[in-house]
């Protein structure tokens, strides 16, 4: 099935210099294959679907470009912090990621977490 999303549509909502072929053949094509895994038959409609689709390619690419996303920027002094990757996780480190989940009324995608790994060492 083809992606619901455009390199175009992807730009307008985030300030990107990535050439269109690249946004589609990466992100948007990654957050196609995501959305018909998890939410294709899950009843929500195809035009809530592309939202979902959007916001998530728009996740994938933050993840790239702002290392997790941006949460603070100041100019005198230069400060830069980006969400704490380990924190949360998933889609709930980017505020794009956020907006998918919102935007999944049937909960699927706040249900989705990553796998949590520890190591205990006994001395």
């Amino acid at each position: 099935m083809v992606a619901r999303v455009t390199g175009v549509e992807l730009k307008e909502i985030v300030d990107t210099d990535k050439a269109d072929s690249l946004l589609e053949s990466q992100f948007i094509n990654t957050a196609h294959i995501f959305v018909e895994a998890n939410l294709v038959d899950s009843g929500l409609s195809e035009d809530v679907l592309k939202v979902i689709e959007l916001y998530l390619a728009a996740h994938f690419l933050i993840m790239t470009e702002e290392r997790g996303g941006l949460i603070v920027e100041h100019f005198g002094d230069a400060t830069n912090r980006y969400a704490d990757v380990f924190k949360d996780g998933g889609l709930y480190m980017t505020r794009f990621g956020q907006q998918a989940i919102t935007f999944d009324t049937t909960g699927t995608l706040a249900k989705l977490k990553p796998k949590q790994r520890a190591e205990f060492r006994v001395i």
